[in-house]
C-alpha cells in the first residue's frame, strides 16, 4: 500500500514537473515569437522608410534626368542653329540631335573644333545608361522587397495565429489548474493521505502497545497460574497431611475409647508426627525387648491427657490448614477472575483497534485509489497538453526560422538599397561635374557664335562640298575627324 502511495505521489510530481516544463517552453516560444515579430515590424518599418527614400530618390533622379536632358538638348540645339544660320546652312540632322539631348552639337560638331568631343559624348551616354540601369535595379529591389514584405506579413499573421493558439492552450491549462484547486487539488489529497497515514501509524502503535500489554498480562497470568499451581500443590499436600492427621486422630480416639495401649511393633503414626512427650517414651517397647510398657492408673490419665492435647493441637492445625486452603482458593478465584476480566477487556480493545485499523486501511486504500486515478487522469491530460504544445512549439519554431530567413533577406535588400544610395550619390556628383562641363561647353559655344562672321566665310566652301551628318535618337553626332576644308 505504501509503495502504491509513493508511486502515485512520484507520478503526480512528474506530471506537474512536465506540465511546468511545457509551460516554460511555451512561454519561451512566445517570447521568441514576440521578439521575431518586433524584428519583422522593425524590418517592415525600415523597408517602408527605405521605400519612401527610394521613391524620393527616383523622383529626384527623374527630375535630374529631365534637367540634364533639357540643358544638354537646349544648348546643343541653340548652338547648332546659330552656327548653321550664320554659315547659311541649316542641318536637319543637327536639329534632331539637339532635340534628343544626346547629340548636343550634331550640326555644329564638324563646324566647331572646340565643341563636344567624342569622349565627352560617350561619357554622357554611359552616365545615362548607368542611371537607367540603377533605376531599373531600384525598381526590381522595390518589387522584391514588396513581395518579401507580403511574405513577412503573411508569416507574421501565421505566427500571431499560433501565438493565439498557444495563449488559448495556456488559458485551458490555467482553467484546468483552477478546477483542480477548486475540487481540492492534489495537495489536499496528499495532505489527507498523510493525515490518514499518520492516523494509521498511530493506530498501529496503539495496537502494538495493547499487544505488549496483553503479552505482559498473559505473562502475569502465567505467573499467577504457576503460583496457583504451587499453592494448589501446597493445598493438596496440606489436604494429605490433614487426612493423615484425621486418620491418626481417629486411631488415637479409638485408642482413647478402647483404653488399649500399644505394645511392641515399633512406633505408631502419632509418634512419627509428634507422638507423646519423651518422658512417656519409656512406656513403649520395641521389637528388641526393651521391656513391656503398661498403663497404670496414673499412666492412663497422662495418656488420655496427652491424647487430648494432641487431638486439640491437631484440630488447631487442621483449622489453620482449612483456613489457609480456603484463603488460597479465594485468592486463586479472585486472581483468575481479575485476569479473565483483564483478558476480556484487552481482547475487546484489541478487536476494536483491529476494526479501526481495518477501516482506516480500507479508507486509505480507497482514497489512495481515487488519488491514483485522479493523478493518472491529470497526468494523461498533461501529457496530451504537452504533446499539443510540443506540436505548436515545433510549428512555431519552423515559422520562426522562416521569419528569420525573411528578415535576413530583407536586411540583404536593405544593404542593396544602401549600395544603390551610395551609387546615386556618386551619380549626383558625376551629374554636378557634367553640369560644370556643360556650362563650360556653353561658354565655348558662345565664343564660337561670337566668332561667327569670319568662321562663316571660312566654312562656306567646305559646307557646300562636305555636309556633316548628326545622329539623332539621343546618340552622338558624327562629326568629321578634322575640320572641313
Amino acid at each position: 500500500m505504501w509503495g502504491k502511495l509513493k508511486e502515485a505521489e512520484e507520478r503526480a510530481k512528474e506530471a506537474e514537473g512536465k506540465a511546468a516544463e511545457e509551460q516554460e517552453a511555451a512561454r519561451k516560444a512566445l517570447d521568441e515569437l514576440e521578439e521575431v515579430t518586433w524584428k519583422v515590424k522593425g524590418a517592415e518599418e525600415e523597408a517602408r522608410r527605405e521605400r519612401e527614400k527610394r521613391e524620393k530618390m527616383a523622383e529626384r533622379l527623374a527630375q535630374v534626368e529631365e534637367e540634364i536632358a533639357e540643358s544638354l538638348g537646349g544648348a546643343g540645339a541653340a548652338a547648332g542653329g546659330k552656327i548653321a544660320g550664320q554659315v547659311g546652312f541649316k542641318s536637319a540632322a543637327g536639329e534632331q540631335g539637339g532635340r534628343g539631348g544626346g547629340d548636343s552639337g550634331g550640326a555644329a560638331g564638324g563646324a566647331v573644333p572646340a565643341g563636344f568631343t567624342l569622349i565627352e559624348e560617350c561619357a554622357i551616354e554611359g552616365m545615362q545608361r548607368r542611371e537607367a540601369e540603377l533605376l531599373m535595379q531600384v525598381d526590381q529591389h522595390r518589387v522584391m522587397l514588396e513581395s518579401k514584405g507580403a511574405e513577412v506579413r503573411k508569416k507574421e499573421a501565421e505566427v500571431r495565429a499560433k501565438a493565439r493558439e498557444v495563449t488559448a492552450k495556456e488559458e485551458e491549462l490555467k482553467a484546468l489548474r483552477a478546477k483542480c484547486q477548486e475540487s481540492g487539488g492534489l495537495a489536499a489529497k496528499e495532505q489527507e493521505i498523510k493525515r490518514l497515514k499518520e492516523e494509521l501509524l498511530a493506530k498501529s502503535e496503539e495496537i502494538k502497545r495493547l499487544e505488549r500489554e496483553l503479552s505482559q498480562k498473559e505473562e502475569e497470568a502465567r505467573r499467577k497460574d504457576m503460583e496457583l499451581i504451587m499453592k494448589s500443590a501446597e493445598a493438596r499436600a496440606k489436604d494429605e497431611i490433614i487426612e493423615e492427621k484425621e486418620r491418626e486422630l481417629q486411631e488415637l480416639r479409638e485408642q482413647l475409647f478402647s483404653g488399649a495401649s500399644p505394645r511392641g511393633g515399633g512406633t505408631s503414626r502419632s509418634m512419627r508426627y509428634g507422638g507423646p512427650s519423651p518422658r512417656r517414651k519409656s512406656d513403649f517397647e520395641g521389637e528388641e525387648g526393651r521391656g513391656e510398657g503398661s498403663f497404670g492408673e496414673e499412666g492412663e490419665e497422662d495418656t488420655v491427657e496427652s491424647l487430648r492435647e494432641e487431638i486439640a493441637r491437631m484440630d488447631g492445625e487442621m483449622e489453620e490448614l482449612y483456613q489457609a486452603l480456603i484463603e488460597a482458593r479465594e485468592e486463586k478465584e479472585a486472581t483468575v477472575t481479575e485476569l479473565l476480566k483483564q483478558v476480556v477487556t484487552l481482547n475487546d480493545r484489541l478487536a476494536a483497534a483491529k476494526r479501526e485499523k481495518d477501516s482506516a486501511v480500507a479508507e486509505a486504500e480507497k482514497q489512495l485509489r481515487d488519488a491514483v486515478a485522479d493523478a493518472e487522469e491529470r497526468a494523461e491530460k498533461a501529457r496530451k497538453e504537452a504533446e499539443s504544445l510540443a506540436v505548436v512549439i515545433e510549428q512555431t519554431e519552423g515559422d520562426k526560422v522562416h521569419a528569420r530567413a525573411s528578415v535576413e533577406k530583407a536586411q540583404e535588400y536593405l544593404r542593396a538599397l544602401d549600395i544603390a544610395r551610395v551609387e546615386v550619390k556618386r551619380l549626383r556628383l558625376e551629374r554636378d561635374l557634367l553640369n560644370d562641363r556643360v556650362n563650360t561647353l556653353e561658354e565655348q559655344a558662345r565664343a564660337a557664335v561670337n566668332a561667327g562672321g569670319a568662321l562663316g566665310r571660312w566654312l562656306m566652301p567646305n559646307c557646300l562640298l562636305q555636309r556633316p551628318e548628326g545622329s539623332g535618337s539621343g546618340g552622338m553626332g558624327d562629326a568629321p575627324d578634322t575640320p572641313g576644308r
